[in-house]
């Protein structure tokens, strides 16, 4: 007499083995989406970091400007109580001014020493120059006195954007060119202020 029991289990070897190697590679392919996200996760963080240094650089060089002496109205001889709009007032900012990639040097040391309130702002962006380059991958800045308005600057500041995937932050100010290089190779804020 023969028994038919020995041939299903013949046909059952090897499925177990084939069962768990599907397993694995369903959750492998789990893993790497997890490990995507959380990947994108990072860059993001990363962004958003940067966002903020930008931010509070921009805060501090515009904190700096209101402690130069031409922003006191008792100090500045061209100040009219009666016009506050008088352009002449404002005239002062220009030494605020500073293009993207260009450094400024004063000799004096106007934290310790006496300086012009022209030399203070020449010390001011080049303390701010420094602490942009030395906080943002690749950072740079640029101030402007807005065409619109001679009571306020622009201050942009880019970082290096190439964990942006290709897409880097632009700016878009109506009658300013931004640097070629917002948008192209950094990313770059911008913010608005006067004393």
């Amino acid at each position: 007499m023969l028994t038919t029991t020995a041939q299903p289990q013949a046909r059952q070897r090897g499925v177990s083995l084939i069962e768990s190697l599907v397993a694995m590679v369903v959750l492998s392919f789990g893993v790497l989406g997890l490990l995507g996200a959380q990947l994108r996760t990072m860059v993001n963080n990363q962004s958003a970091n940067h966002m903020a240094t930008a931010s509070r650089l921009a805060d501090s060089l515009i904190e700096r400007i209101k402690t130069n002496p031409n922003a006191t109205p008792a100090l500045n001889t061209n100040f009219d109580i009666n016009d506050p709009l008088n352009v002449a007032q404002w005239v002062w900012l220009e030494d605020y001014e500073v293009n993207w990639g260009s450094t400024t040097t004063v000799a004096t040391d106007c934290d310790t020493g006496f300086c012009t309130p022209a030399d203070r702002a020449t010390w001011d962006i080049n303390r701010w120059k420094q602490a942009v380059t030395q906080t943002l991958p690749n950072g740079e800045g640029q101030v402007l006195v807005s065409p619109d308005n001679e009571r306020q600057l622009i201050v942009i500041i880019g970082w290096r954007a190439n964990e942006q995937g290709g897409s880097p932050l632009v700016i878009n100010i109506p009658g300013v060119t931004a640097p070629t290089q917002c948008g192209d190779t950094h990313a770059c804020f911008s913010a608005y202020g006067q004393p």
